[in-house]
């Protein structure tokens, strides 16, 4: 699962069961994601 992959690689997840991040997005260390979110796309989030 993305989510894990990205929980592994030090982005925070404040509540998973309410958020979706498609598999292509990028996602930097120490970024925090909040509950209701969805990332889809093409997208990068903080530091890569």
């Amino acid at each position: 699962r993305n989510i894990s992959k990205l929980m592994d690689s030090g982005v925070t997840f404040i509540n998973l069961s309410s958020s979706f991040v498609h598999y292509s997005v990028k996602i930097g260390k120490d970024t925090f994601v909040y509950p209701n979110t969805y990332i889809e796309g093409n997208t990068s989030l903080g530091r890569n």
